[in-house]
């Protein structure tokens, strides 16, 4: 669901519809974000009371120090300067009872780190829990028009910037208030005309506050976009690297990183100078502040108004005052941070899904299909200028094999999309046995398809794994029959560990070719109603070709196929090929009679193989 009225808008993470994230402003105000940052927090709500009370436990025991230390120097110490007598045993009742104080509040600082920190990773766990499975439903177009990078820096770096905001920053900023207040009331209680001078600088921070404010919130948000930047720039750089050594394109690549390196830097450096701006304005009016008191302390102490121990603990509370001021700037900072990632995640977490399921209630979960396949007056566009099919009818019979061929961009791949509903038709209807699969359930739709990419994906995992992903619960004879069929039984027992060889990221450890025959062996596990191949050969040379035709027509048995291929030499057994041009079906036929009409198939296939057109052909 979308966020509207100062709230998230349905355009989400897509890059189409959006501005970059370097040229956008905050959307969604810091009210709307805490409350949803507050559901997740909320199954936690006994537990940060217990934190919050243990924090300020911490705090009051933290402001008691300096009433210890006063009595010291006043009643224990000042005796042995001035008359040279010391009470040892009041000396050693102090120091038990501060170092006492001061184990009490560790021991409580542990408890209240532990419990915060506990806190923070279940949210952190749910949140990426939750973005990881948002992600998993989205549909392709998300995935084709965002970029990678930019989505894994708000599931890393956004994230974790949570994890410091909710670990330091809201233990920080409790403790900070408490020492504030109790700072503030001992300072009075001790002596009300140094206290006067103390607040006096206050006027001058919140100056610097005000001032730089505005310009800490935009640094910290170019500082998590600029990451992002980096963080795009390197999966792209790591995940085409092969392309990028091919065409020696490395120094480019470091240029283009460079560039965003540098943004980065720029941008960090930028958010510190801010923050230094900050410490410099606090740290000048501590510096007046000590010197003014200093400087009427003096008369005050000479007139016998102030203890030199009232001094020292009347500085230590100004400390305690003046420190946690600081700290609130800085958490500032920090806060500003969070928000824009929490935009960012919250955001894509609420990315509407395109493909949407059919609810059980509502929807038809099929248990045996029989692959009988209508296209009635589907249409369909990536851009809503731009048509990509243009009303499409077609019927496929159970159990045929039907091909679609055509130049490149034609639709072909388009077709098998909507049938498999990676996206769903912009106007018309597809039918499984009558069904509109918009009504099946998603599960049910796909669990009778059998998909074979032009660019096979394996997961870092076993090779048995990766044969038994569409069916977990496959034994191992069953997988290794799988295998056998389409013939990688003999090529996975080469293997080091044979179909115990993990499957290296990207697959650099198996060939092509070999990659494809995994695939072909993960498809046939799942035994589908209805296989589609989308240039599954394409990859594999000529002879690895020849050895798995026959592997393919065991395949192929007694299922509904539909197959795309350029290599026109695949499908001349298809049953039926539909030639795809501009988004129409210009031509439907067997490779025979498409051939006796002399029209594009035939001038496709005779171009291919290099064979004389004819006369006809020529005039066309």
């Amino acid at each position: 669901m979308g966020w509207h009225g100062g709230g998230f808008h349905r355009g989400g993470f897509r890059r189409g519809r959006m501005r970059s994230e370097e040229e956008m402003e905050r959307t969604v105000s810091d009210t709307v974000l805490l409350k949803r940052l507050l559901t997740y927090l909320s199954q936690y709500r006994f537990r940060i009371i217990v934190v919050a009370l243990l924090v300020i436990g911490s705090s009051l025991i933290n402001l008691m120090t300096p009433q210890l230390t006063m009595r010291v120097i006043d009643d224990i110490l000042t005796p042995v300067i001035t008359i040279g007598s010391l009470d040892t045993e009041a000396l050693m009742w102090w120091s038990v009872l501060y170092v006492g104080i001061l184990f009490a509040r560790y021991v409580i600082r542990f408890f209240q780190t532990y419990l915060m920190s506990h806190i923070g990773q279940s949210v952190l766990f749910k949140i990426r829990s939750d973005l990881f499975d948002h992600l998993q439903a989205l549909s392709l177009r998300f995935f084709a028009e965002g970029e990678t990078g930019r989505i894994m820096s708000v599931v890393t770096n956004d994230v974790e910037e949570l994890n410091r905001f909710l670990n330091e920053g809201m233990i920080t900023i409790i403790a900070d208030f408490v020492s504030i207040i109790g700072a503030i009331f001992f300072m009075f209680t001790m002596n009300v005309e140094l206290s006067l001078i103390s607040l006096a600088m206050v006027p001058f921070m919140f100056v610097v506050f005000y001032l730089l404010g505005g310009r800490a919130r935009r640094a910290w948000r170019r500082t998590r976009e600029s990451i992002a930047g980096v963080t795009s720039r390197l999966q792209e750089g790591i995940s085409g690297i092969r392309v990028t050594q091919a065409f020696s394109r490395e120094d480019v690549n470091i240029q283009n990183f460079d560039q965003v390196n540098v943004q980065n830097l720029q941008a960090s450096l930028r958010a510190q100078q801010v923050s230094g701006l900050f410490g410099v304005g606090m740290r000048l009016s501590t510096i007046i502040g000590i010197t003014m008191i200093l400087w009427f302390s003096v008369g005050q102490i000479l007139e016998g108004h102030l203890t030199i121990g009232a001094l020292t603990a009347f500085q230590r509370y100004l400390m305690m005052f003046i420190f946690p001021l600081m700290s609130i700037s800085n958490f500032y900072n920090m806060y500003q941070s969070v928000m824009a990632g929490l935009e960012r995640i919250f955001k894509l977490i609420d990315t509407p899904i395109e493909v949407k399921e059919a609810e059980l209630a509502s929807g038809v979960d099929f248990t045996n299909a029989t692959g009988a396949i209508e296209y009635r007056n589907v249409s369909f566009s990536y851009e809503s200028d731009v048509p990509v099919l243009k009303n499409i009818n077609l019927s496929v019979k159970p159990n045929e094999k039907l091909a679609f061929v055509g130049p490149t961009g034609a639709g072909k791949s388009t077709m098998v999309n909507l049938l498999c509903r990676f996206y769903d038709p912009t106007d018309g209807t597809i039918l499984l046995d009558g069904q509109d699969i918009q009504q099946i359930t998603l599960q049910s739709l796909r669990k009778h398809m059998g998909i074979v990419l032009q660019d096979t994906f394996l997961f870092q995992d076993t090779v048995r794994e990766n044969i038994r992903y569409g069916k977990p619960d496959a034994t191992d004879d069953e997988v290794i029959d799988a295998a056998k069929v389409i013939d990688a039984h003999d090529f996975i027992i080469r293997l080091p560990q044979g179909y115990d060889t993990i499957v290296q990221e990207g697959a650099s450890n198996i060939s092509i070719g070999q990659r494809q025959l995994v695939s072909f062996a993960r498809a046939l596990l799942i035994n589908p109603r209805i296989l589609v191949l989308d240039e599954a050969t394409s990859s594999v040379d000529p002879y690895t070709e020849l050895v798995i035709q026959e592997a393919l027509e065991k395949l192929l048995a007694n299922r509904t196929s539909i197959i795309i291929a350029h290599r026109l030499s695949t499908i001349r057994n298809a049953d039926r090929i539909a030639v795809i041009d501009h988004g129409e079906i210009v031509e439907l036929g067997s490779h025979k009679e498409l051939l006796e009409k002399g029209d594009l198939y035939s001038r496709l296939y005779r171009m291919q193989f290099r064979e004389p057109a004819t006369r006809e052909e020529e005039a066309r």
